[in-house]
């Protein structure tokens, strides 16, 4: 009579042939990588929403809703970065003299500090420095300090991304 471990052990072997077979180990897909902040400021057209302007002198500070000063015509303007680190400063759709320009600066842009600041290089001027505050998907929000000995300036913006 034929020992039953005899018929036991091919069909053990065969079956773990198959297992081992049918279980190749498939990588997971990778996640997506979050956007750097390139992607996130040249990925849409930005529209300024807020806007104010600070200053103290002699231990007073005084602050201006500067935004509240734009005209409606103004209020449609937006900035868009490209990724050769050119930008416009665009008038928009609504201009407030029909002779305007339409777009109103074209420059340069960068990122300094581990992409926490925020440079525009407008022309000949000197390169303005502002610190990002808030950078994702739908807003921008930055400032810039100017210090001198006898006061400190500070300047924010806030842009939706439309």
């Amino acid at each position: 009579m034929p020992s039953p471990v005899r018929f036991l052990l091919p069909g053990l072997l065969a079956g773990t042939t198959l297992l081992l077979t049918n279980c190749s180990k498939s990588k997971d897909p990778e996640p997506p990588a979050a956007p750097t902040r390139v992607d996130l400021l040249t990925g849409h057209n930005w529209r300024l929403t807020a806007s104010s302007y600070a200053i103290t002198e002699n231990g007073a500070t005084n602050t201006r809703d500067t935004y509240a000063t734009l005209l409606p015509c103004g209020r449609d303007n937006f900035v868009k970065f490209n990724r050769d680190y050119s930008y416009t400063h665009d008038n928009g759709p609504t201009k407030c003299d029909p002779a305007d320009l339409q777009i109103l600066i074209s420059s340069t842009w960068g990122l300094s500090a581990n992409d926490t600041q925020l440079v525009f290089v407008p022309g000949s001027a000197t390169a303005l420095v502002y610190q990002i505050k808030t950078l994702d998907a739908t807003t921008l929000s930055i400032e810039r300090v100017v210090t001198t000995q006898a006061k400190t300036e500070n300047y924010t913006y806030t842009y939706v991304a439309i």
